[in-house]
């Protein structure tokens, strides 16, 4: 099966579109592009996946020429597993201390964490073994590990916590220093369990839910207090206008970005499954009842904040997520970024295709007409070696008469994220004219962008009672709800057939090859002679 995937994606890529400047998402409303490549907004966060400790590494470069607020981690920051005679191994304990070891002494890394601050959470081969989850072995060992590698004070709360997520709250952010956001780095790992369809376990879950919400739910969705001192209850401090505690203020924010390993929303992953070719890819598409939860989590916290998606995993990027009125009330967002030492050319069965894959003139985008867009998800997918970048910029926002009354001052914990709706929320004045905006792109080697999308904060506001009294049922239906899984029978098996017909014309092509290769050395023994 791994054969036939690397057939896909070589054929995928030779008949890609041509190399070019970076391009918006298809579909994005070009007068909300507005920003120029190196504009930073008020808080930048450059992050990527899936990075070979023992391969050569061109990106960092342009990682530090973006001067990030952080760089973030999203899953295999290294590899502690690899094949051995074909069946894969664990390299053991000295061999993934040494793996971080090999990763911190990069010169380019190394001064990385010395210009940034290093953030992360983890995924299956920095935590030990290929699609491993809360069954694996050596998980303790590998937390601790991976926390040392980050850089992780011994009396921080992941030292002692049931997997490694954790928050990051960044206040006082924009023009007049009130804007907000808040990354939450989920651990799709350490409690994972397949065969019960969980994701997150109950404690995480409870923490995630506090954050988004102010408050826990039960499994039936009930408030509730844990008092026990349990994991679920660390973190829920207010901010008080002075004092923030960053990884446990669980106050009102502008904006969420949650940043999770595997995809929430996995288009190809539907494709090869629509094709019947199931891969070992993984995604929340596994597990479809913490998928629905994750949804209306982030559905139920709308009114106090406003959310967008980061992930890694799948060896190439791209800006996908589900148009306002299918998944949630408002437009969800995901950037997929994946693919720093190595992508889908890597799965290319032989060294000469493979060679081939990666010459200068070969595509680096995938070709949509391989890939359909299906519905309203318009995009593309680059499979050069990249990192994702998330801009958050409030414009050039003041205070609105609603924030206080005269002769009164502002609340001091006061977010745009508590009160919805109001024309007079933002001002705009300036050079810059920027409407308040979440900027995703994503970045090759040579720093240009490859993939962009500003996305305004209007579009990822909403309730279902937009859509009707009849709300999720009827939106769900619309045209523009349709993915990858709904692709016609003809569209769902293009791939299979262009592979199939490349494998019984491979003779002709290989004889046409040898053929033309004779043609050129005669013509130039000829030329010889006649000089």
């Amino acid at each position: 099966m791994r054969t036939v995937l690397g057939l896909l994606a070589f054929l995928a890529i030779v008949a890609g579109a041509a190399n070019g400047d970076h391009v918006n998402t298809p579909g994005d409303d070009p007068a909300t592009t507005t920003t120029s490549d190196d504009h930073r907004g008020d808080l930048r966060i450059a992050f990527g996946s899936c990075n070979r400790h023992d391969r050569r590494q061109d990106l960092w470069p342009a990682v530090r020429a973006l001067s990030a607020d952080a760089w973030v981690w999203l899953g295999d920051a290294i590899y502690a597993d690899g094949k051995v005679n074909k069946v894969r191994r664990y390299g053991g304990r000295d061999f993934h201390v040494g793996a971080y070891e090999t990763q911190n002494a990069h010169p380019e890394y190394a001064a990385l964490t010395k210009e940034t601050r290093i953030l992360g959470t983890w995924d299956d081969h920095d935590y030990g073994f290929n699609n491993a989850g809360g069954e694996w072995r050596e998980k303790d060992f590998a937390q601790k590990a991976f926390l040392d590698f980050l850089g992780e004070d011994e009396s921080s709360p992941r030292r002692t916590r049931a997997g490694v997520y954790e928050a990051y709250t960044f206040r006082r952010l924009g023009a007049n220093k009130r804007g907000s956001v808040r990354l939450i780095l989920l651990d799709a790992r350490y409690g994972a369990d397949a065969k019960s369809g969980r994701v997150l376990d109950p404690d995480q879950w409870a923490w995630f839910e506090k954050l988004m919400l102010g408050k826990s739910l039960g499994d039936h969705g009930a408030d509730y207090d844990d008092d026990d001192g349990s994991s679920s209850d660390r973190g829920c401090v207010a901010f008080d206008g002075a004092v923030s505690d960053e990884n446990t203020d669980c106050d009102p924010v502008d904006v969420t970005v949650v940043g999770s390993s595997v995809q929430v929303h996995a288009h190809t992953q539907e494709l090869l499954n629509k094709m019947g070719m199931g891969m070992d890819i993984e995604s929340w598409n596994n597990y479809p009842a913490e998928r629905r939860r994750l949804f209306d989590l982030i559905a139920a916290a709308n009114g106090r904040t406003r959310t967008v998606i980061l992930s890694g995993d799948v060896h190439h990027s791209e800006i996908g997520g589900s148009p306002a009125g299918c998944d949630l009330p408002s437009e969800l967002v995901e950037l997929t970024s994946s693919g720093m030492t190595h992508g889908l050319q890597d799965e290319i069965p032989t060294a000469f295709l493979k060679k081939l894959a990666r010459h200068p003139w070969a595509p680096t985008y995938l070709a949509p007409w391989l890939f359909p867009n299906v519905g309203n998800l318009q995009r593309r997918r680059y499979i050069g070696f990249n990192f994702g970048e998330l801009v958050v910029d409030f414009g050039d926002f003041h205070d609105s008469p609603r924030d206080a009354g005269e002769g009164e001052s502002s609340p001091a914990n006061l977010s745009p994220a508590a009160s919805f709706g109001g024309s007079d929320e933002y001002t705009y004045e300036g050079d810059r004219n920027i409407e308040p905006s979440v900027i995703l792109r994503i970045r090759g080697s040579d720093g240009k962008v490859k993939l962009s999308r500003t996305v305004p904060f209007s579009q990822l506001e909403g309730s279902w009672g937009e859509y009707g009294d009849r709300g999720k049922a009827v939106s769900r239906a619309r045209w523009q709800c349709r993915g990858e899984a709904h692709l016609t029978n003809a569209q769902g098996w293009r791939l299979p057939v262009l592979l199939v017909a490349v494998a019984l014309g491979w003779p002709l092509g290989f004889l046409l090859a040898a053929w033309w290769v004779w043609r050129e050395i005669s013509r130039a023994r000829r030329k010889r002679k006649a000089d």
